[in-house]
């Protein structure tokens, strides 16, 4: 199956769009197809990031430019798209492509269970998430059925893997049963060697006393977690798959030695045991399909920044990554925009995208200079926000540049103008003094007329309000000029009276969220909490997917970033001032239960954002605490935090990976460590979203699950 570097993404875009030659090539009455039903022959799923809508506008664009019909579907996680395989996928006879944005790279994609196109039906994979499954790169399982994943020549890198994959898939089945018991033993021996650890760990008194396990610890050892991206198979599973397609070969004698497929193995198994991490964002590589085809513009650009700036400021990449991809962004900036105007102008239809360097403030431009401060997690880790003195200290960095109080809580767009000039100058000079060392980053600005500039990370910050909590919560706004309460099932119409028009107005009906009936039975109520459940998301997507087109509702959704941002920082205070975060051997942990913005942090998303600023924060607190251990010294422990679910009874739980520095980011090994974690505790946890590191379990079973999870950890530093 091809594996696609970048000169050869014309080629996977032909494919994908050969379907046209059979006359599906649209008219224009049929011209606007996404996020609609039908039978088209292109199938898009797209999972609802900000990364991965970017993506779909980008592709979308492109083929409608070509008149190749499609349908646009979002995709939550595993079960939804079962759903979507049941309806639009199984037996379509009529379906040739299959496009996957943002997910789909970790998995056998041929031996998913979930996914079952027809013979011929070609699969499309445009996904950040790694490592990649080895099986969709160097493995010909199915003759009739190709999986394309659509690559910057990071495979390229991989050889080493390629070479131990290809060694091991070419294996014949052994000509004797002791033989092929004795490949299965050395295939299976690390996964049963460690089971068997935790096993009789588990058993032994003095490590299954919860009063142990959950007491203080300070001690700040290694955060070496267990297993690897959590999305692929386990040792087992790649033997037993291995067999399986070794059964369609002709029989012969083997040509690698026991030693030879044991080093084989392991080089297998240190590739998916790294942990799970991202790669280029998948806006980004259709931008760069949009450069080969000789149609980029301001449009797609600036989705594409879009899309490499969400990954930063979600911290799922480093600063070097960044900057080195946002420095071709930039050359890309300069051929499209050849003007000299300044970031700020005012000309009516200006739209140009020009390069800035932006303060780690939450929504600046759109907010007073004092709250941007105070709800940035940066400023509020470095100087802990938290504390009555950090409070001060903020007070006293903004005398200090000559701000008073009153003018630091004036709205930006209002504040005198010397000051918004002066602004960099003096607060460079006077960062330094509060170890305020990365207090800026290098980004983009678009310019929307009269309007005036919209900054990448504020868009970016907008679109992931929308994702994740325009529908389904409620969230206070008050101070924040628009409503006291957000009301999540009539969006638009919030929107409407400042920057609507008498189409949204109209549209508006379709996203008001029906009451439900009074049902007394147990399972139809389960029935009906999945179903709402799926209707929130779909109707956040939809209107986020809107905003990428509608300036204006896209800066209705800043607001809601805001009161956003406003639950983050509260709860985190919260946490931290309880002394509620638990520091046990190998990572510590958090609960939430209770409290007025429990429902927000349902959203995966949403308490990755927190946990993110809790390890930002604390690692801040350890460094002041050890001065003597210098920059780098302090080792960030892993970080795991749970929030409960009411409606459904269970807690959402994530895994983060601390690194040692702001702006580093680790791989994260929480996926593996939580799959064996559930099957040792017995627990009916749900594995559903495209992040490994993210499960629900239920309310009854997740201190048992917690104490299996840190026994893993553990047993895996024997």
């Amino acid at each position: 199956m091809p594996v696609l570097a970048t000169t050869r993404l014309k080629e996977a875009y032909a494919s994908l769009t050969s379907s046209a030659v059979n006359g599906t090539q649209i008219n224009a009455p049929q011209r606007r197809t996404e996020l609609r039903g039908g039978q088209n022959s292109l199938l898009i799923l797209c999972a609802p990031d900000v990364d991965a809508i970017c993506a779909a506008r980008i592709l979308t664009t492109l083929l409608k430019e070509d008149w190749i019909a499609f349908t646009l579907v979002p995709v939550s996680g595993w079960s939804e798209l079962e759903r979507i395989n049941v309806e639009r996928i199984d037996g379509n006879l009529d379906l040739r492509s299959i496009v996957l944005i943002n997910f789909g790279a970790t998995k056998d994609l041929i031996e998913l269970d979930v996914l079952s196109p027809s013979p011929g039906v070609r699969i499309h994979v445009i996904d950040s998430h790694r490592p990649y499954n080895l099986d969709n790169l160097f493995s010909f399982k199915v003759p009739y059925q190709d999986v394309f994943i659509w690559d910057q020549n990071e495979v390229a890198d991989l050889d080493e893997e390629r070479r131990a994959f290809e060694a091991l898939d070419a294996e014949p089945d052994s000509s004797s049963e002791e033989e092929d018991a004795d490949t299965d033993e050395e295939d299976l021996n690390f996964a049963r060697r460690r089971r068997e650890r935790l096993s009789a760990t588990a058993r032994s008194p003095s490590s299954s006393s919860r009063s142990n396990l959950f007491s203080d610890n300070d001690d700040d050892g290694g955060g070496g977690g267990s297993g690897g991206g959590g999305d692929q198979d386990d040792e087992s599973g790649f033997s037993r798959k291995r067999k399986r397609r070794r059964s369609r070969q002709p029989s012969g004698p083997s040509g690698l030695s026991l030693q030879d497929k044991k080093r084989y193995r392991n080089t297998i198994r240190r590739y998916y045991d790294s942990g799970t991490y991202f790669g280029y964002s998948a806006a980004g590589v259709l931008y760069g399909l949009a450069v080969l085809k000789d149609r980029a513009d301001n449009e797609l650009l600036w989705l594409a920044i879009l899309g490499l700036t969400y990954q930063f400021t979600a911290g799922l990449v480093d600063r070097e990554r960044y900057e080195r991809f946002s420095g071709l962004f930039g050359d890309e900036a300069a051929r499209l925009n050849l003007g000299e105007q300044p970031a700020s102008s005012s000309k009516t239809d200006d739209r140009d995208i020009r390069a800035s360097h932006e303060f780690r403030f939450m929504l600046l431009r759109h907010w007073s200079l004092y709250d941007s401060m105070s709800h940035s997690g940066y400023i509020a880790s470095k100087l802990r926000l938290w504390r009555d003195r950090g409070r001060k200290n903020l007070q006293g960095l903004l005398a200090k540049m000559g701000y008073s109080l009153s003018q630091a809580r004036q709205s930006w767009v209002h504040m005198d103008m010397d000051l918004k000039r002066a602004l960099p100058a003096k607060i460079e000079s006077i960062a330094p003094e509060y170890e305020l060392d990365d207090l800026s980053f290098p980004s983009f600005c678009r310019s929307y007329g009269m309007a005036g500039p919209l900054s990448a990370s504020d868009a970016v910050e907008g679109l992931g309000a929308l994702l994740e909590v325009s529908c389904g919560v409620k969230l206070d706004f008050s101070g924040l000029g628009g409503q006291a309460e957000w009301d999540s099932s009539v969006v638009r119409a919030w929107s409407y009276g400042r920057y609507g028009d008498s189409e949204t107005a109209r549209v508006d009906k379709e996203h008001v969220r029906a009451e439900a009936p009074n049902i007394q039975a147990e399972s139809d109520e389960l029935a009906l909490v999945k179903i709402k459940s799926s209707a929130w998301w779909v109707r956040s997507f939809s209107t986020a997917w809107d905003a990428m087109a509608n300036e204006g509702l896209l800066r209705a959704s800043l607001p809601l970033s805001m009161a956003l941002h406003r639950a983050i920082i509260r709860q985190g205070t919260s946490l931290l001032e309880k002394k509620a975060i638990k520091s046990l051997t190998d990572f510590r942990l958090a609960t939430i239960s209770e409290g007025p913005d429990l429902s927000v942090f349902s959203h995966p998303a949403t308490l990755s954002r927190l946990a993110v600023w809790l390890i930002d924060a604390i690692r801040d607190l350890m460094q002041q605490a050890r001065p003597n251990a210098g920059k780098g010294g302090i080792k960030s422990l892993p970080f795991i935090l749970a929030s409960l679910d009411e409606r459904s009874d269970a807690y959402l739980v994530v895994g983060m990976t601390g690194a040692a520095n702001f702006d580093n980011v680790k791989k994260n090994k929480f996926g593996r460590a939580f799959e064996d974690a559930a099957e040792l505790s017995g627990a009916t946890v749900q594995h559903d979203g495209f992040e490994s590191s993210v499960i629900q379990v239920p309310r009854d079973d997740l201190t048992l699950f917690l104490e299996k999870v840190h026994l893993n950890m553990a047993t895996s530093r024997i």
